[in-house]
Protein backbone atom coordinates (compact mmCIF):
# COMPACT_ATOMS: atom_id res chain seq x y z
CA UNK A 1 0.00 0.00 0.00
CA UNK A 2 2.56 2.60 0.96
CA UNK A 3 4.74 2.50 -2.05
CA UNK A 4 6.45 5.35 -1.52
CA UNK A 5 8.95 2.75 0.91
CA UNK A 6 8.49 0.21 -1.95
CA UNK A 7 12.75 0.60 -2.70
CA UNK A 8 13.56 -0.11 1.25
CA UNK A 9 15.18 -2.92 1.81
CA UNK A 10 12.86 -3.88 4.96
CA UNK A 11 10.22 -3.35 3.11
CA UNK A 12 11.03 -5.60 0.26
CA UNK A 13 11.31 -8.21 3.31
CA UNK A 14 7.93 -7.47 4.82
CA UNK A 15 6.02 -7.70 1.32
CA UNK A 16 8.11 -11.47 0.87
CA UNK A 17 6.52 -12.55 4.20
CA UNK A 18 3.26 -11.63 3.90
CA UNK A 19 3.02 -12.82 0.27
CA UNK A 20 4.84 -16.49 1.46
CA UNK A 21 2.14 -16.42 3.90
CA UNK A 22 -0.59 -15.71 1.72
CA UNK A 23 0.51 -17.67 -1.18
CA UNK A 24 0.70 -14.83 -3.98
CA UNK A 25 2.73 -13.20 -5.67
CA UNK A 26 5.07 -15.14 -6.90
CA UNK A 27 6.71 -15.35 -3.16
CA UNK A 28 9.01 -18.11 -3.80
CA UNK A 29 10.89 -15.70 -6.16
CA UNK A 30 10.72 -12.71 -4.21
CA UNK A 31 12.50 -14.67 -1.17
CA UNK A 32 15.24 -15.93 -3.51
CA UNK A 33 16.18 -12.02 -4.71
CA UNK A 34 16.24 -11.06 -1.12
CA UNK A 35 18.24 -14.02 -0.21
CA UNK A 36 20.63 -13.12 -2.97
CA UNK A 37 20.75 -9.63 -2.57
CA UNK A 38 21.11 -9.01 1.08
CA UNK A 39 24.68 -8.81 2.27
CA UNK A 40 23.96 -9.01 6.21
CA UNK A 41 24.39 -12.70 6.66
CA UNK A 42 22.09 -13.17 10.00
CA UNK A 43 18.89 -11.71 7.99
CA UNK A 44 19.93 -14.09 4.92
CA UNK A 45 20.15 -17.50 7.45
CA UNK A 46 16.55 -16.29 8.43
CA UNK A 47 15.40 -15.83 5.27
CA UNK A 48 17.02 -18.81 3.99
CA UNK A 49 14.69 -20.40 7.17
CA UNK A 50 11.52 -18.74 5.01
CA UNK A 51 12.57 -19.85 1.54
CA UNK A 52 12.81 -23.07 3.01
CA UNK A 53 9.09 -23.58 3.83
CA UNK A 54 8.06 -21.88 0.90
CA UNK A 55 9.52 -24.21 -1.28
CA UNK A 56 7.92 -27.13 0.63
CA UNK A 57 4.46 -24.93 0.26
CA UNK A 58 5.05 -24.49 -3.77
CA UNK A 59 4.39 -26.47 -7.07
CA UNK A 60 7.91 -27.19 -7.37
CA UNK A 61 8.54 -28.22 -3.78
CA UNK A 62 11.68 -30.46 -4.36
CA UNK A 63 14.08 -27.29 -5.05
CA UNK A 64 14.07 -27.85 -0.93
CA UNK A 65 16.14 -29.83 -1.61
CA UNK A 66 19.13 -27.57 -3.02
CA UNK A 67 19.39 -26.61 0.80
CA UNK A 68 20.96 -30.09 1.77
CA UNK A 69 23.53 -29.92 -1.33
CA UNK A 70 26.66 -29.00 -0.15
CA UNK A 71 27.70 -27.52 -3.22
CA UNK A 72 24.98 -25.80 -3.42
CA UNK A 73 24.92 -21.71 -2.32
CA UNK A 74 22.23 -22.06 -0.14
CA UNK A 75 23.45 -25.51 1.93
CA UNK A 76 22.06 -24.73 5.53
CA UNK A 77 25.76 -25.01 7.19
CA UNK A 78 27.11 -22.12 5.54
CA UNK A 79 25.60 -20.50 8.25
CA UNK A 80 26.50 -22.80 11.49
CA UNK A 81 28.24 -19.02 12.38
CA UNK A 82 25.17 -17.32 12.25
CA UNK A 83 23.55 -16.10 15.82
CA UNK A 84 20.43 -16.93 14.43
CA UNK A 85 21.26 -20.49 12.61
CA UNK A 86 19.47 -22.43 14.93
CA UNK A 87 15.90 -21.23 13.48
CA UNK A 88 16.94 -22.68 9.90
CA UNK A 89 18.52 -25.98 11.70
CA UNK A 90 14.97 -25.92 13.46
CA UNK A 91 12.90 -25.71 9.76
CA UNK A 92 15.32 -28.15 8.15
CA UNK A 93 15.63 -31.01 10.45
CA UNK A 94 12.31 -32.82 9.68
CA UNK A 95 13.87 -33.58 6.69
CA UNK A 96 17.02 -35.25 7.34
CA UNK A 97 16.30 -39.39 6.92
CA UNK A 98 19.76 -39.55 9.75
CA UNK A 99 17.64 -40.03 12.52
CA UNK A 100 20.88 -39.69 14.88
CA UNK A 101 21.22 -36.43 12.78
CA UNK A 102 18.46 -35.03 13.24
CA UNK A 103 17.82 -35.45 16.71
CA UNK A 104 20.85 -34.15 17.47
CA UNK A 105 19.81 -30.89 15.62
CA UNK A 106 16.61 -31.29 17.46
CA UNK A 107 18.38 -31.61 21.16
CA UNK A 108 20.33 -28.57 20.33
CA UNK A 109 18.05 -26.48 19.33
CA UNK A 110 16.37 -26.94 22.58
CA UNK A 111 19.41 -26.85 24.43
CA UNK A 112 19.43 -22.86 23.18
CA UNK A 113 15.99 -21.88 22.92
CA UNK A 114 15.46 -23.05 26.75
CA UNK A 115 17.96 -20.51 27.73
CA UNK A 116 16.94 -17.49 25.63
CA UNK A 117 13.76 -18.32 23.79
CA UNK A 118 10.63 -20.53 25.49
CA UNK A 119 7.76 -19.39 23.09
CA UNK A 120 10.57 -21.38 20.20
CA UNK A 121 11.23 -24.32 22.95
CA UNK A 122 7.83 -25.09 23.12
CA UNK A 123 7.14 -25.21 19.55
CA UNK A 124 9.80 -26.95 18.81
CA UNK A 125 9.29 -29.53 21.03
CA UNK A 126 6.12 -29.98 19.01
CA UNK A 127 8.26 -30.13 15.68
CA UNK A 128 10.14 -32.85 17.23
CA UNK A 129 7.72 -34.91 18.38
CA UNK A 130 6.16 -34.96 15.05
CA UNK A 131 9.89 -36.30 13.55
CA UNK A 132 10.32 -38.75 15.90
CA UNK A 133 6.54 -40.48 15.40
CA UNK A 134 7.75 -40.22 11.21
CA UNK A 135 10.70 -42.09 12.15
CA UNK A 136 8.89 -45.18 14.70
CA UNK A 137 10.92 -47.49 12.89
CA UNK A 138 14.18 -46.32 14.43
CA UNK A 139 15.02 -47.75 18.07
CA UNK A 140 16.99 -43.88 18.71
CA UNK A 141 13.62 -42.18 17.92
CA UNK A 142 11.44 -44.73 19.89
CA UNK A 143 13.46 -44.47 23.30
CA UNK A 144 12.59 -40.64 23.19
CA UNK A 145 8.99 -40.38 22.00
CA UNK A 146 7.22 -41.06 25.33
CA UNK A 147 9.49 -38.27 27.17
CA UNK A 148 9.02 -36.16 24.42
CA UNK A 149 4.93 -36.58 24.44
CA UNK A 150 4.60 -36.17 28.23
CA UNK A 151 6.40 -32.59 27.89
CA UNK A 152 4.26 -31.51 24.99
CA UNK A 153 1.21 -32.76 27.41
CA UNK A 154 2.67 -30.36 29.80
CA UNK A 155 2.91 -27.65 27.84
CA UNK A 156 -0.62 -27.84 26.93
CA UNK A 157 -1.63 -28.10 30.37
CA UNK A 158 -0.96 -23.96 30.17
CA UNK A 159 -3.63 -23.81 27.80
CA UNK A 160 -1.84 -21.24 26.18
CA UNK A 161 -2.89 -19.74 22.39
CA UNK A 162 0.55 -19.04 21.40
CA UNK A 163 0.70 -23.39 21.34
CA UNK A 164 -3.09 -24.42 20.48
CA UNK A 165 -2.00 -26.20 17.42
CA UNK A 166 0.20 -28.54 19.44
CA UNK A 167 -3.09 -30.17 20.17
CA UNK A 168 -3.35 -31.39 16.98
CA UNK A 169 0.50 -33.12 17.18
CA UNK A 170 -0.52 -34.46 20.32
CA UNK A 171 -3.21 -36.14 19.23
CA UNK A 172 -1.76 -37.82 16.42
CA UNK A 173 0.34 -39.50 19.04
CA UNK A 174 -2.34 -40.39 21.52
CA UNK A 175 -3.98 -42.11 18.05
CA UNK A 176 -1.32 -44.04 17.07
CA UNK A 177 0.61 -44.96 20.37
CA UNK A 178 -2.27 -45.28 23.26
CA UNK A 179 -5.78 -46.47 23.82
CA UNK A 180 -6.88 -43.04 24.46
CA UNK A 181 -9.64 -40.78 22.14
CA UNK A 182 -7.99 -38.09 20.72
CA UNK A 183 -10.98 -36.69 19.64
CA UNK A 184 -11.33 -33.95 21.78
CA UNK A 185 -7.51 -32.55 20.50
CA UNK A 186 -8.66 -32.38 17.65
CA UNK A 187 -11.60 -30.73 17.54
CA UNK A 188 -10.06 -27.69 19.95
CA UNK A 189 -8.72 -26.08 17.36
CA UNK A 190 -10.61 -23.82 15.27
CA UNK A 191 -11.15 -22.45 12.19
CA UNK A 192 -10.37 -18.68 11.61
CA UNK A 193 -10.17 -16.50 8.71
CA UNK A 194 -6.89 -15.57 6.57
CA UNK A 195 -4.15 -18.21 6.05
CA UNK A 196 -4.82 -20.29 9.67
CA UNK A 197 -7.55 -22.59 7.87
CA UNK A 198 -4.93 -24.82 7.13
CA UNK A 199 -4.37 -26.13 10.42
CA UNK A 200 -7.87 -26.60 10.73
CA UNK A 201 -8.39 -28.76 8.29
CA UNK A 202 -5.36 -30.53 9.33
CA UNK A 203 -7.00 -31.57 12.36
CA UNK A 204 -10.71 -31.78 11.05
CA UNK A 205 -9.12 -34.80 8.47
CA UNK A 206 -6.76 -36.33 11.83
CA UNK A 207 -10.19 -36.65 13.38
CA UNK A 208 -11.79 -38.78 10.20
CA UNK A 209 -8.72 -40.57 10.65
CA UNK A 210 -9.74 -41.44 14.14
CA UNK A 211 -12.98 -41.85 13.16
CA UNK A 212 -12.40 -44.30 10.06
CA UNK A 213 -11.48 -47.19 12.51
CA UNK A 214 -14.46 -46.98 14.47
CA UNK A 215 -17.47 -44.70 12.58
CA UNK A 216 -16.65 -45.01 8.81
CA UNK A 217 -19.77 -42.79 7.55
CA UNK A 218 -18.51 -39.97 10.16
CA UNK A 219 -15.25 -39.80 9.03
CA UNK A 220 -16.32 -39.40 5.59
CA UNK A 221 -18.97 -36.95 6.89
CA UNK A 222 -16.19 -35.11 8.34
CA UNK A 223 -13.76 -35.15 5.17
CA UNK A 224 -17.18 -33.79 2.84
CA UNK A 225 -17.82 -31.00 5.69
CA UNK A 226 -14.52 -29.45 4.99
CA UNK A 227 -14.51 -30.13 1.24
CA UNK A 228 -15.45 -26.64 0.36
CA UNK A 229 -12.76 -25.46 2.63
CA UNK A 230 -9.77 -27.40 0.87
CA UNK A 231 -10.81 -26.40 -2.52
CA UNK A 232 -10.41 -23.01 -1.57
CA UNK A 233 -7.14 -23.05 -0.32
CA UNK A 234 -4.21 -21.91 -1.98
CA UNK A 235 -1.24 -24.30 -0.56
CA UNK A 236 -1.04 -27.45 -3.01
CA UNK A 237 0.26 -29.44 0.16
CA UNK A 238 -2.64 -29.20 1.85
CA UNK A 239 -5.25 -30.32 -0.92
CA UNK A 240 -2.77 -33.35 -2.17
CA UNK A 241 -2.67 -34.22 2.01
CA UNK A 242 -6.56 -34.30 1.68
CA UNK A 243 -6.58 -36.59 -1.48
CA UNK A 244 -5.10 -39.02 0.23
CA UNK A 245 -6.72 -39.52 3.06
CA UNK A 246 -9.68 -38.85 1.54
CA UNK A 247 -9.28 -41.44 -0.46
CA UNK A 248 -8.70 -44.25 1.77
CA UNK A 249 -11.87 -43.52 3.96
CA UNK A 250 -13.87 -43.65 0.54
CA UNK A 251 -12.54 -46.92 -0.12
CA UNK A 252 -13.70 -47.49 4.30
CA UNK A 253 -17.11 -46.59 3.29
CA UNK A 254 -17.46 -49.09 0.15
CA UNK A 255 -16.38 -46.51 -2.42
CA UNK A 256 -13.46 -47.54 -4.98
CA UNK A 257 -11.56 -44.15 -5.00
CA UNK A 258 -10.83 -44.04 -9.10
CA UNK A 259 -11.23 -40.14 -9.87
CA UNK A 260 -8.61 -39.51 -6.43
CA UNK A 261 -6.38 -42.26 -7.04
CA UNK A 262 -5.93 -40.02 -10.43
CA UNK A 263 -5.07 -36.83 -8.71
CA UNK A 264 -2.48 -38.65 -6.14
CA UNK A 265 -0.95 -40.13 -9.04
CA UNK A 266 -1.16 -36.65 -11.30
CA UNK A 267 -0.13 -34.56 -8.50
CA UNK A 268 2.11 -36.18 -6.44
CA UNK A 269 2.93 -34.92 -2.85
CA UNK A 270 6.03 -32.87 -2.92
CA UNK A 271 6.75 -34.53 -6.51
CA UNK A 272 7.36 -38.06 -4.94
CA UNK A 273 6.12 -40.24 -7.57
CA UNK A 274 7.39 -43.38 -5.96
CA UNK A 275 5.03 -42.91 -2.66
CA UNK A 276 2.26 -41.90 -5.40
CA UNK A 277 2.80 -45.59 -7.12
CA UNK A 278 2.96 -47.31 -3.86
CA UNK A 279 -0.94 -45.67 -3.15
CA UNK A 280 -2.66 -46.44 -6.01
CA UNK A 281 -0.68 -50.15 -6.79
CA UNK A 282 -1.66 -50.90 -3.15
CA UNK A 283 -5.92 -49.92 -4.06
CA UNK A 284 -5.78 -51.69 -7.34
CA UNK A 285 -4.28 -54.94 -5.32
CA UNK A 286 -6.71 -54.34 -2.49
CA UNK A 287 -9.38 -53.92 -5.06
CA UNK A 288 -8.40 -56.93 -7.33
CA UNK A 289 -8.53 -59.05 -4.39
CA UNK A 290 -11.95 -57.30 -2.91
CA UNK A 291 -9.65 -56.68 0.30
CA UNK A 292 -11.55 -54.81 3.82
CA UNK A 293 -9.07 -52.08 5.18
CA UNK A 294 -6.35 -53.70 7.72
CA UNK A 295 -3.72 -51.68 10.24
CA UNK A 296 -1.34 -52.82 7.95
CA UNK A 297 -2.95 -51.04 4.82
CA UNK A 298 -3.74 -48.14 6.82
CA UNK A 299 0.09 -47.47 7.39
CA UNK A 300 0.46 -47.32 3.71
CA UNK A 301 -2.62 -45.28 2.39
CA UNK A 302 -3.08 -42.67 5.42
CA UNK A 303 -1.35 -39.84 5.97
CA UNK A 304 -1.40 -38.23 9.67
CA UNK A 305 -1.14 -34.52 9.32
CA UNK A 306 1.59 -32.73 11.10
CA UNK A 307 1.19 -28.98 12.29
CA UNK A 308 4.84 -27.55 12.24
CA UNK A 309 6.27 -24.11 13.47
CA UNK A 310 9.08 -22.53 11.54
CA UNK A 311 8.52 -18.95 11.71
CA UNK A 312 10.00 -16.86 14.94
CA UNK A 313 10.04 -13.10 15.97
CA UNK A 314 13.60 -12.15 15.98
CA UNK A 315 15.26 -9.15 16.33
CA UNK A 316 18.41 -8.85 13.70
CA UNK A 317 20.78 -5.67 13.35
Amino acid sequence: IHKNFARKFSYKITNALVCERLHINKYVEQLEILVETTKCREKKCLLLAVLFVAYLNSDDSKKYLCIFDQLNKYYYKNYEDCENYLYLLRNISYYIDDVSVAVQNYEQCLYAFKLKDPVNYNRTVSNYLCYLMKHNFDNSAIAKLDAIAKETQEILEYNDEKYMYLNNNYGIYLMRYTCEDPSAYFSCIPYSTGTTETPYIYAQINLALYYEKVNPAMALYIMRDIQKLVEKTPVPRTKQFYNINLAMIEYSNGIFPQRLIEEIKNKPLRGNMLYAEQICTTYAFMNENNMRLTDEYRDILCLPGYLFYRYFIVKTQ
